[in-house]
C-alpha cells in the first residue's frame, strides 16, 4: 500500500533530465507499488521522463537567467553592456583607421577632389569592399602630356552622415533616441543639434547640471548606437517639439579592417584619376570585448571619479574609450607614470596620451605629475612538438594546437606585467582532443616584431683568421635575446664544419663571445650562421610590457597520427 503520508525529500541538485528521471523513477513505489514495469515503451515512464525533460529545460532557462543578473556570469553581449551602463562604464567603440593617399591626375584640366568623396578596396571575394573618404579638398593640376599630376592627403574609414532626423522631443525627462546607421564610429566626434542648439557629447550626463545642453551615448549588443539626453536636473531636457538631428560618421565593415596594406585603395569614383595608399593604414579598432568589458566595467565603481592609489588610475584609465588595459606606477607620490595599451594593442598617438592626461586633471592630487607612456610590445615565441593519438588526424590536432595557443596569447587574455608559464601552455593544449602529450621545444619572449625585423633569429659573422680543430672566438651581437643561460643555444647552422661545434663562454651582454672548435679547417673570411634554439622558460613581462600574439611565432611540430 502506498504510504500517503510520504513527503518526499527535494534534491535540489538534480536539475538535468537524467537526475530529474532517476528520481521521479525512485518514487514510484512509495505511490504506486502496483507500477513495476520501468521499462522506456511503458506509457507512464514515458510520460515521466517527458516531465523530467521539461524540467531540465526549466532549470536551464532559470540558470541562464539567474547567470544574466551578474556581470561576471552573463554571457550576452547586451546583457553586458547593459550591466555596465548600471556601473557607469563606457565600452571602447568603434575607431576608424586613417592614413595617406596620393592621388593622379591624367586629364588635361587641373580637378578639385571635394572633401567627402568615397574611394574604397576593391572587394576580392574573401574580403569587402572598404570604403574611406577624403578628409579635406585635394587640388590637382593638370597632366602634362601622359605624365599625370600627383597630390597628397588623408583619407578616413566610413562614411559621415550630416544632419540626420533621428526624432521630435516630447519634453519628457531621459529621452533616448536612436541613429539610424549601425556601425557608428564612437571615437569620432558625434554632433547633435536640438533645434538650433548645439548639444556637446559628455561621458556621464550626471556630471552636469539641469542646465547644460549636453547628451551621452550608448551602443547595445545589435551594434545600434543611442543618443540620450538628461532630466533637468542633470542635462538640459529637450524643447518640446524641437527637431534633434545628428552627424556622425558609421563603417559597414570593422574598424580593424581599416587598417589595410600599402598599395591597397585603388577605387575612386572620379573620371581620369587614380588612387593609392604609398604605406599602411593605422588607428582602426573594434568595439571593446564582452569579455574586457565584463573586467573592467566594475573598476568603475572603486573610483569615484578620483584617483588617490595606483588602482584608481589604472581604474579610471580604462574608463576612456580607446583604453583597453592601464598600468601605474610611482616612486614618490608627487609623480605617477600611467603606462596604457589602446584598444587592440595599437600605437597610442601623441595626441592620444595627451587627451588622456587632460582626462586626469580633475581627478589627481594637486601638484601630481602624471606621465602617459604608450606599453612596450613584446612576442612570445613557442614552439611545441605534438604526440598525436593514432586514430587522430595529425593536421586537425596541429590547428586545434595552434589555435588554443592563439587563444592564449589573445590582447583580451593578457596584460601588464603578466607571467605566462609552461604550465599554461601545457594547460591549454594537453586536454584538446587527440593530445596523447607535448613537448615544449622553445619558450621565450622576443622584443622585436618580425614583421618589423627580418632574419630575427639568425644572425651571421665573419671569421678573421683560419681555424683548425682548435677553439676559436667569434663576437656576435646579442641584442635580439638569442642566448640563454642554461646553454642549450645558440647553434651554429653553417658551415658543416661548425655542426657538431661545442659552443661556450655564452654571455648575456649585448654582445655574446661564443668558443668553438670546428671539426676541421675552415678559413679565413667564411661566413658563420648563428641560430638561437631551444630556449625555454616561462614568459614574464616587466611592468611596462604587455605579450602581443604574432601567429608567425607559433610553432606547432606534430608527430604521429594519420594523415
Amino acid at each position: 500500500m502506498a504510504d500517503n503520508l510520504y513527503l518526499p525529500q527535494v534534491d535540489y541538485t538534480s536539475r538535468d533530465y537524467f537526475a530529474l528521471s532517476q528520481d521521479l523513477k525512485a518514487l514510484i513505489p512509495n505511490f504506486a507499488p502496483q507500477w513495476t514495469s520501468r521499462d522506456s515503451s511503458d506509457f507512464g515512464i514515458v510520460l515521466l521522463e517527458l516531465f523530467a525533460y521539461m524540467g531540465d529545460v526549466i532549470n536551464y532557462q532559470i540558470d541562464r537567467a539567474a547567470n544574466e543578473s551578474f556581470i561576471s556570469t552573463s554571457t550576452q553581449r547586451d546583457t553586458v553592456l547593459r550591466l555596465a551602463r548600471l556601473l557607469n562604464y563606457v565600452p571602447g567603440g568603434i575607431n576608424a583607421a586613417t592614413g595617406s593617399v596620393t592621388i593622379t591626375n591624367f586629364a588635361n584640366t587641373s580637378v578639385t577632389i571635394a572633401a567627402g568623396t568615397e574611394v574604397y578596396t576593391q572587394a576580392d571575394g574573401v574580403n569587402p569592399s572598404i570604403t574611406f573618404t577624403i578628409d579635406s579638398d585635394i587640388s590637382l593640376a593638370a597632366a602634362v602630356g601622359s605624365v599625370g599630376a600627383t597630390a597628397t592627403g588623408t583619407v578616413t574609414q566610413g562614411k559621415p552622415v550630416s544632419e540626420e532626423v533621428i526624432g521630435t522631443s516630447d519634453g519628457t525627462p531621459n529621452q533616448t533616441f536612436a541613429l539610424l546607421n549601425t556601425g557608428v564610429i564612437t571615437g569620432s566626434d558625434i554632433s547633435v543639434l536640438v533645434g538650433s542648439v548645439a548639444y556637446t557629447q559628455v561621458p556621464f550626463i550626471v556630471d552636469y547640471d539641469g542646465s547644460s545642453p549636453v547628451f551621452s551615448i550608448y551602443t547595445d549588443g545589435a551594434g545600434a548606437t543611442y543618443i540620450v539626453f538628461g532630466d533637468d536636473v542633470s542635462g538640459k531636457v529637450p524643447p518640446n517639439n524641437s527637431i534633434i538631428k545628428a552627424s556622425y560618421r558609421y563603417s559597414d565593415t570593422a574598424g580593424t579592417a581599416g587598417n589595410i596594406a600599402a598599395e591597397s585603395l585603388t577605387g575612386i569614383n572620379f573620371p581620369n584619376v587614380e588612387i593609392t595608399n604609398p604605406t599602411g593604414f593605422s588607428g582602426g579598432t573594434d568595439p571593446e570585448s564582452t569579455d574586457s568589458v565584463r573586467v573592467n566595467a566594475p573598476l568603475a565603481l572603486r573610483t569615484i571619479n578620483r584617483a588617490v592609489s595606483l588602482k584608481d588610475y589604472n581604474s579610471l584609465a580604462v574608463q576612456i574609450d580607446g583604453v583597453e588595459k592601464a598600468n601605474a606606477m610611482s616612486t614618490a607620490f608627487t609623480s605617477v607614470v600611467l603606462f596604457i595599451a589602446a584598444s587592440g594593442g595599437r600605437v597610442s598617438t601623441t595626441a592620444f596620451k595627451q587627451a588622456i592626461k587632460d582626462y586626469f586633471v580633475d581627478k589627481i592630487p594637486p601638484n601630481t605629475t602624471l606621465t602617459v607612456n604608450d606599453f612596450t610590445a613584446v612576442y612570445p615565441y613557442v614552439t611545441v612538438t605534438v604526440n598525436v593519438l593514432p586514430q587522430y588526424n595529425a593536421n586537425t590536432v596541429g590547428g586545434n594546437v595552434a589555435a588554443a595557443l592563439y587563444n592564449l596569447f589573445e590582447f583580451d587574455n593578457v596584460t601588464f606585467n603578466d607571467l605566462i608559464t609552461q604550465g599554461d601552455i601545457y594547460a591549454a593544449c594537453s586536454s584538446l582532443d587527440g593530445v596523447a602529450y607535448i613537448v615544449i621545444n622553445d619558450f621565450e619572449k622576443r622584443p622585436i616584431n618580425p614583421n618589423a625585423a627580418s632574419g630575427l633569429y639568425s644572425q651571421t659573422a665573419t671569421l678573421t683568421a683560419s681555424v683548425s680543430t682548435s677553439a676559436t672566438t667569434i663576437t656576435v651581437d646579442s641584442t635580439y635575446g638569442l642566448w640563454n643561460s642554461s646553454g642549450v643555444g645558440p647553434r651554429i647552422i653553417s658551415p658543416a664544419a661548425f655542426n657538431n661545434a661545442t659552443i661556450t663562454g655564452i654571455t648575456n651582454s649585448t654582445t655574446a663571445t661564443i668558443s668553438v672548435a670546428p671539426t676541421s679547417v675552415v678559413s679565413s673570411n667564411t661566413t658563420i650562421v648563428i641560430q638561437g634554439y631551444g630556449n625555454v622558460s616561462d614568459l614574464s613581462c616587466s611592468v611596462n610590457e604587455v605579450p602581443i600574439l604574432e601567429k608567425s611565432y607559433i610553432n606547432v611540430i606534430t608527430s604521429g597520427g594519420t594523415v
